[in-house]
Formats: C-alpha cells, structure tokens, sequence
C-alpha cells in the first residue's frame, strides 16, 4: 500500500495496477508525482511507461499534478523524456469509464507534464492510459466460460504463482484437421492496457452469437494469450517481470526459472506445431506512443510471409482504423545483433520453428484515423475487426465475382490477364527505362550554357507533365500575427488566387541586418507549415528545422500544402479530370506566395533557396527545375530509385504500387523523368538529398545507386561540389547540420547573421 496524507487531500496505490514513486506537496492542491520506471536485470533500460494512483478528497478543487521522471533507456539508447511532451493521461471518477485529460502542458526544460483537473467528484483516478487488471480478466473469462466452444486451460504459470491463461474458441464439432490456425498474444508489456482490451473485444466477439462469428468458429481455431505478464500487471510494472527480464525479448533463450512466463508461452506454441498442427498467422500485441505498424521476417520469410504481410496490412487499411500507410515492416533477426536474450516472440518464433509470427504495435496518442487517442471502446471494436482480418489473411480468399458464381477457370483467366497488364506495364516502365531515356535526353556538357540549351526540351515536356494552371493573385494580401513557439514575429500570409488562395507562413529573423535570403521550407504528408517550426512534431522528424533556419539568418517561407492522403487522392482525381495535378496547382500557390515575400524589402531575391521532406521533398523536385528563382535546393527523405518506388514491390522498402497513395502516380512520369534525369533539370544548381538508413521509403543502396546516376551530369560539367548526398544512421527526418551548412554555403550567408 502506497498512501500519502496531504491535508484534505490523500493520494494511494494500494490497488491492483496502482503505482507512483514519489509525491511531493507544492501546494494544498498542486502536487509533484514521480514515475516508477522499472530497469532490466541489467540495471538497465529503464522505462517510465506506467503510472496509475487515486486522489481522494478532491471535489471541488482545482487540482495540479506535475509527473516527471520521465527520463530512461530504450535497448540501449537514452531517452531524455520528451517523449512525454505528446502524452495526455487518462483519469476517471469510478475507475470504470476513462477519458483523455484535456488540460495537459509539457515543460521541456525539466521534462515534466503538467495535468489541471477539476473533478466533479471526491475521488479521481489518473493513469498513463485506461487500465486492464486482472480483475478485468476474470470478468471476461467469467463470461465466456460457459460457451461449449470455449476452452480455457494455463499454459504454466509466472515468478509469483499467477496462471498464464490460454484460451481456445472453435466448434468443437467440426474436424480440427480442416481449420485455419490463428494464435493471438496480448499484454506482454504491462503497461500495454490497450492490448488486453483489444484481446476483450476480439474474445467477445469471437464467443458471441453474431453470425460471422459462428462462421469464423467454424472454420478457424482461435489460440488466444490474454495476459502475458499478470504480475507486471498487478505490480502496475512496465516491461520486465520480478527479475527484470524483458517479456519480449529474451525469447531466444530457456530459463524456466528466472523466465517462466516465457518458458510457458514458448513451449505452448512449439509443443503445438511439433505435434504436427499447423499456425497460419502469430500476432503479439503491442502498444507505442505515436505509429501503428505490424512487423514480420519479410525478407528472410520470403514470398509467403511478403504475401501474407501485404494481405493482413491492406485488410488492416481497409477495413478498421489502424493506421500504416507505409505497409508492413521487416523485422531484423533481433533487436541488438551480437546479444543473447534479444529476440522477440515473433523473431524468436520465426527463427525457431518458420512460423508466419508478427509484431503489431498501436498507437496511444492521437490516431489520424480517429483524430483523438483511442479510448476503451475503439480498442473493443478494433479487436473484433483486427480478428475478422487475420481470419480474412490467411485465406487466400476468392475474389468477389468467384463468390457470385463466376466458374472458376473464368476467374482464373482475368488472373492471368491481370498478371500479363502488370508484368508488361513494369517491363516498359523499369527495364525499357534506360534505352527510352536515352533517345529523350540529348545532353550536351560542353558548356553550362550548351548543357541548359540541351535539356530545354524536357523541362518543357516536363512543364507539361506537371501542368501548372494558370492562377494569378486577384486582390489584396492578407497577413496576420502567427505566433509560434519563441518566433512571435511569425505571419499567417493568404494570397487570394480567384476562388483558391494560397497560404502559408512567413518568419524573419529578429534584427537582421541587411536583405537576408529566403528559404522555401515545404512540409510533407500529414504534417503542415506550424511542424517546420517544431509544433507537435512526435517523432522529430523535422527537428524544428524552421527555426533553427530562422536562428541561422534565413526568412522561411513554409507553404500550406493539402496534407492527408485521402484527401490529396480525391483531389488528383479531379485536377486528371481538369488536365493538370495537385503539384500542379501548389506550384503555383507557392510562386505567388514567393511573389509576395520577394516584394519585402528585407528579402534578397537573388538568394532563394529550398528545403523539403517527404512529400515536401516531391515538391522539390517538382518545383526546383521549373522556378529558376530557387538557387538550391535540399531533398530530404524523397529522392529515390523512382522505377522501383513506384512499380517494383520489395520488401526492402514501401512501394508505392502497393498502397493507397494514388495521389503519387502522375502520367507519363516514368516516360523519362527518374530522380536522377529530374536532377539534371535542377542542375548547374546546387542539390542536396539526405537519406536515413532506417527510412523505409526506399533501400538505401538503391538511393545511392540514383544519387550517382544523378552526380554524373554535375561531374561532367565540372561542378561536382555543388551536389551531396548526405546518407545518415536515422530515419524519415531532417539533418540540421548538413542542411544549413549547405544553404549557408550556396545562399552565401555570414557567420555574422547568425543569433
């Protein structure tokens, strides 16, 4: 029992799940609370995941808690809390229905998260996310105990003695031997509440009298770990069990003593398949802060696990609200190459017996699909959907005209024929690329002047592939106060163009001296003109860029361009149907919004640079050859082996072809415009591509492949110091250093101007 008297006001964890390290008194209503995190049996990693305690005597009160503690350790790496910045706990006035706290401020300096609450009640609950106890389980079971078709038994049981429950839920009158094979594990992590009431809803379901229900009952066996870590889960624990082991790790090695809980599910599962069962799909359960995603050994699985992953994310996309749009992840062989006790269930799986096993990781912070965080009830219908289809997976399920009676060698042939369209298709845009190219491109690199004469003809054609409407600016500009985060001089600028408007906004340094050069700063998908100057930016993928440009001697001009892809493919449909594109229309918004920022006297216009990610990254390559006022230009995290990004799926990398981002095909792109021509139309000016290792838009070999290809058109001109490639150990994000010392360099900008 945990109770601290604070006056009127008491604060306790004596409850299952209930844990707190230290409470501090600030005031009679303003209290610091330090979260436990729990370390490895290293003394390492620690993780500050888990908090969950009960106020009493509260009604009426306005009340603070500041949490902090968030510092730690991730396998291996540092982490300095900020993460928590994104967090926004859960708190309820029964311990029964939960809600996301509104009135959350994070405090950088010091790593702490500040919570306000006004309870209507006397008692108040507060936790990183709506707790699953054992007692929740026990209700569940409970329920569905008296269903014939349900079967429940303990695979063994944990350090302290609790059982290790494993539900099986099949109709028991049909042959075993003529089912599909589904096994499910949540809460290996004790802090991953949202995994068990995934599994509630995928139990209840799967036990309940609705007809597709009764049907997958027929058809499948459902193998279920509802709770992987009970005494993490009563200890209100994060990741490790009594003697600091990671529950998902560690499953390359056996150790039934210090390790029972894995001991137990391991042996359950390979204890089913060497008897000769078979398993058509393995998925562990799993929550992170800000990205759905499911993980398998794509690559070292092959064609079935590449196949079986396409089927159950693009079920995923379609029919519930997880949210991936970059498709299924290959899993290494393990976490930490070189270490024991580093594989996870589903590599330890793969590696042990070739089962189909993957990781899937949801998302606690707000959901693009959801726009919120998800609460208990879209964790209840999402584990109803997320078995509907694993079910729909593993079958390769006849399409819809063979359901409607279309004899089957019919289907087969409109396979076939599909099969043909494709490979053809790929045949003329991939390996027919080079000998198209060559009769397209005639350049000449003489000279600048000779090389820029050259290549006229295909910017033109380019021109035209791109089909830039005609918009013009049609009354007065409107600017108002924009105030970011330490920039207050920052503007919301509207051009108004007809019935469109282009906006963005602008920011210029505090006390230059001079004209300065302006650099265009374009954001990607999903994000928007405030994420280039850091504001809510959870993964720190644009390291507030902006203003670190801003801090350097640069005005930023940051476009607002349509950023979700639902919205972006409805668009494009309709700007094809008009003859021009998307892109299109944004280059011209941005043109006038730098037709407006060149009028300000402060600006130099003969040092205009760019600096794009993602699909602000597209929109450079784009707009760079078309706008000769844009003297540079940095790619990040776009540039690419264009033939294979958009056509040629590989596990390796996502490809277009294989997701919904219909929004990125535009026609005739690959008639001759791969990244590396398009960079000759850039070309004599300066180029920068930066590229992570980790980023998963592309293998970077094939980036680099590209980028010589690319390289060779400055060589032959003598100028090959005005292109880089700056290949990193990160992922899909921005590289300050390398950046702005490229636009310092080419935008010639003085130490002097510098903050």
């Amino acid at each position: 029992m945990f109770a601290l008297a604070l006056l009127a006001i008491t604060i306790h964890t004596d409850f299952e799940g209930g844990n707190i390290a230290r409470v501090e008194k600030i005031s009679q209503t303003h209290f610091r609370c330090t979260v436990n995190g729990e370390v490895d049996q290293d003394k390492r990693n620690r993780q500050p995941s888990w908090f969950y305690f009960r106020m009493d005597g509260v009604e009426g009160k306005e009340i603070t808690v500041d949490l902090t503690g968030f510092k730690g350790e991730y396998n291996y790496r540092p982490t300095d809390g900020k993460w928590a910045a994104r967090l926004r706990p859960s708190f309820s006035l029964d311990d029964r229905n939960w809600q996301i706290a509104e009135d959350v401020e994070f405090d950088a300096a010091g790593s702490n998260l500040r919570v306000r609450l006004k309870p209507a009640g006397n008692r108040v609950w507060l936790a990183r996310q709506a707790p699953y106890t054992g007692r929740h389980l026990e209700a569940l079971l409970s329920d569905i105990s008296r269903h014939a078709f349900v079967r429940q038994e303990s695979a063994g049981k944990s350090v302290e003695g609790r059982p290790i429950p494993l539900v099986t839920i099949t109709n028991p009158k049909i042959d075993d031997a003529k089912k599909n094979v589904i096994w499910l594990m949540a809460r290996q992590h004790s802090w991953e509440s949202g995994t068990s009431w995934v599994a509630e809803g995928a139990l209840r379901f799967l036990s309940s009298a609705d007809p597709e229900a009764v049907r997958l009952r027929d058809r499948y066996i459902f193998k279920i770990f509802p709770m992987c870590d009970p005494d993490g889960v009563a200890r209100g624990g994060v990741r490790f069990n009594k003697y600091g082991y990671d529950l998902n790790r560690n499953w390359d090695l056996v150790d039934p003593e210090r390790m029972p809980e894995i001991y137990s599910q391991r042996k359950a599962v390979l204890d089913w398949v060497d008897k000769g069962n078979r398993i058509d799909l393995f998925l562990t359960l799993h929550n992170t802060e800000s990205a759905d995603y499911i993980q398998g050994s794509l690559i070292a699985g092959g064609a079935p696990m590449q196949e079986l992953g396409q089927r159950f994310w693009k079920l995923l996309d379609e029919k519930t609200v997880f949210y991936s749009p970059q498709g299924p992840r290959d899993a290494p062989a393990t976490t930490t190459a070189g270490m024991k006790g580093r594989m996870t269930v589903n590599q330890g799986l793969f590696h042990d017996r070739k089962i189909p096993a993957f990781l899937m990781e949801l998302m606690v912070e707000p959901s693009p699909r959801l726009s919120r965080e998800p609460g208990v009830k879209d964790r209840l219908q999402f584990g109803e959907a997320l078995v509907r289809a694993m079910a729909a997976s593993v079958v390769a399920a006849a399409p819809a005209s063979a359901a409607q009676g279309t004899p089957a060698d019919i289907v087969e042939r409109n396979d076939a024929y599909a099969r043909e369209l494709e490979q053809h298709l790929q045949n003329y845009l991939i390996e027919q690329y080079p000998e198209r190219a060559s009769r397209a491109w005639r350049r000449d690199y003489s000279s600048q002047q000779a090389f820029l004469k050259s290549v006229a003809p295909n910017r033109e054609r380019y021109r035209k592939f791109l089909s830039p409407p005609e918009l013009r600016a049609t009354g007065p500009v409107q600017r108002r106060p924009r105030p970011l985060r330490e920039l207050p001089q920052a503007e919301w600028v509207s051009v108004p163009l007809g019935s469109l408007k282009a906006e963005g906004l602008l920011v210029f340094p505090k006390n230059a001296s001079g004209r300065v050069p302006l650099v265009i700063a374009q954001h990607g998908i999903g994000s928007f003109p405030e994420r280039v100057f850091g504001v809510d930016d959870p993964h720190n993928a644009y390291h507030d860029y902006g203003h670190a440009l801003v801090e350097q001697g640069f005005a930023v001009l940051a476009p607002a361009n349509l950023y979700s892809v639902e919205k972006r493919n409805r668009i494009e449909r309709l700007a094809r149907l008009a003859d021009t594109t998307l892109p299109g229309i944004e280059f011209r918004r941005m043109q006038a919004l730098l037709d407006y920022a060149l009028q300000d006297p402060r600006v130099d216009s003969g040092r205009v640079g760019f600096w794009g990610i993602s699909l602000g990254g597209m929109a450079g390559m784009f707009w760079t050859p078309l706008e000769p006022r844009i003297k540079c230009s940095v790619i990040t995290a776009w540039f690419n082996h264009r033939r294979n990004k958009m056509a040629l799926p590989d596990p390796r990398y996502s490809c277009f072809l294989d997701t919904k981002e219909e929004h990125a095909f535009f026609n005739g792109w690959l008639t001759e415009f791969s990244d590396s021509d398009v960079a000759s139309l850039i070309c004599p000016r300066p180029l920068l591509v930066q590229h992570g290792k980790k980023d998963r838009i592309a293998h970077w070999p094939q980036v680099v492949e590209e980028f010589e290809v690319a390289k060779e058109h400055y060589r032959k001109l003598g100028l090959e110091d005005r292109i880089e490639l700056n290949v990193h150990e990160g992922g899909h994000e921005i590289v300050l250093e390398t950046g702005i010392s490229f636009l310092k360099r080419w935008l010639s900008v003085p130490a002097s101007a510098a903050k």
